[in-house]
C-alpha cells in the first residue's frame, strides 16, 4: 500500500526498516518496529515506533511517561515540531531544525536505534545507546555524580553526531546497523 502522508509528493531514494526485533509489539509506547526514509533532496523521514527516542522526533529524553505520543503512524520529516514540546505563546510549536541545512544520503533502522548519513560524510545516531551502540560521548561520559563510566538507560532522542569520528577528520562512506551494534566505513 503506497505510503502518504507528506512522502506522497516526494521522491523516495532509500528507505530502511529494522529488523531483529527481540520483542513483538506491545502497543503504543513501546517496543516496537520503524521505518526511516531519505527522499531525493536529502530529508530524512521516520515513522513506526518511537520507542527510546529512535524516530528523532522529541526534544527530551524518551521517558515511558509519552504513553505513544512518540510514535508516529504517518512519516514524521525529521527537523518538524517535536511531539513532546508545548505551544509557545502564539500557539504554535516550533520546529526543531534537527539536521536542518545538511542533506542527508542514507538512514538505517536497527532494533532500538537508528543512524544517518549526511552528504558531508558525518554520521548522526539516535534511540538507544544502551552498551555504546550509538559511538557517541554521552555513553562513556557515564551518569552525572554518579562515579560510574556508563550510562544506564542511555536514550539519545536528538539527532546527535559522532563527534569522535568528526573530530579526528574521517570521512563516512557507509554506515549499517543491527540489533545492539552499528558498523561505520570511513576513509
Amino acid at each position: 500500500q503506497p505510503v502518504g502522508g507528506e512522502l506522497a509528493g516526494r521522491k523516495v531514494k532509500q528507505v530502511h526498516c529494522n529488523s531483529g526485533q527481540i520483542n513483538p509489539i506491545k502497543g503504543p509506547g513501546n517496543d516496537g518496529l520503524h521505518t526511516t526514509v531519505v527522499t531525493e533532496r536529502g530529508e530524512l523521514y521516520t515513522f513506526g515506533t518511537g520507542h527510546k527516542g529512535q524516530l528523532g522526533n522529541l526534544w527530551k529524553k524518551w521517558s515511558v511517561k509519552l504513553g505513544g505520543k512518540e510514535d508516529e503512524l504517518t512519516p514524521y520529516r525529521v527537523g518538524e515540531p517535536c511531539r513532546d514540546m508545548k505551544p509557545l505563546g502564539d500557539g504554535k510549536i516550533p520546529e526543531s531544525k534537527y539536521l536542518y541545512g545538511e542533506p542527508m544520503t542514507k538512514a538505517v533502522a536497527g532494533t532500538c536505534h537508528s543512524a544517518v548519513l549526511s552528504a558531508g560524510g558525518r554520521a548522526y545516531c539516535f534511540g538507544c545507546g544502551d552498551d555504546g551502540r550509538l559511538g557517541t560521548r554521552g555513553y562513556l561520559a557515564g551518569a552525572p555524580g554518579s562515579g560510574s563510566t556508563q550510562v544506564n538507560k542511555y536514550f539519545v532522542s536528538q539527532p546527535t553526531l559522532v563527534e569522535e569520528l568528526w573530530e579526528c577528520g574521517v570521512h563516512i562512506k557507509d554506515l549499517a546497523t543491527s540489533q545492539r551494534h552499528m558498523a561505520i566505513l570511513a576513509l
